[in-house]
């Protein structure tokens, strides 16, 4: 079932206890979408399946707390990593000030720029203004919302985002 926005709906997962996300009052799926990666290249939803994924939306990626988050989810790529937890940042602003970022902080993850504004529709991630909110969303292997993290704390959602990830894929 496909809906105006192009996202499908999907069955609702059985969770454990003691996650810190918030799990989705409806079940949804993967969106269709393009996102550009700060090195020009295309990214689409087949992007998103195989591996669970977490999407943090940046309103402003220069501010300082785009910034701190930026750092600390760069310092949980290992742990999430050995998860099998991709992490992609996702924006609105172009490549051209993506790749700089990427550079100068020497992130290991994709910064995407949300062409369409598909994904932060899907996610809920835009504010009334047309502007990206602050949200963080962990999907699973087949790009399916599990979780949402609204009104964050830069400094400790990447420690959250490990916590539940380490519950729902730990080995």
């Amino acid at each position: 079932d496909i809906g105006v926005t192009g996202v499908q709906t999907c069955a609702l997962p059985i969770l454990p206890d003691g996650l810190q996300g918030i799990p989705p009052e409806t079940a949804v799926a993967l969106p269709t979408f393009t996102a550009t990666n700060s090195d020009g290249s295309i990214r689409y939803p087949t992007d998103l399946v195989g591996d669970p994924s977490l999407l943090a939306f940046y309103p402003e990626l220069e501010s300082g707390s785009s910034i701190t988050e930026l750092k600390a989810f760069e310092a949980r790529w290992e742990p999430l990593g050995l998860l099998h937890v991709r992490v992609f940042g996702v924006s609105q602003q172009p490549p051209e000030v993506t790749a700089p970022l990427v550079n100068r902080l020497r992130l290991s993850y994709e910064l995407w720029t949300d062409d369409t504004g598909a994904l932060a529709e899907a996610y809920e991630a835009k504010a009334s203004d047309g502007t990206l909110l602050r949200k963080v969303v962990l999907l699973d292997q087949q790009g399916n919302l599990l979780l949402v993290y609204n009104d964050i704390n830069v400094v400790t959602v990447a420690d959250m985002l490990l916590a539940d990830s380490d519950l729902l894929f730990g080995f």
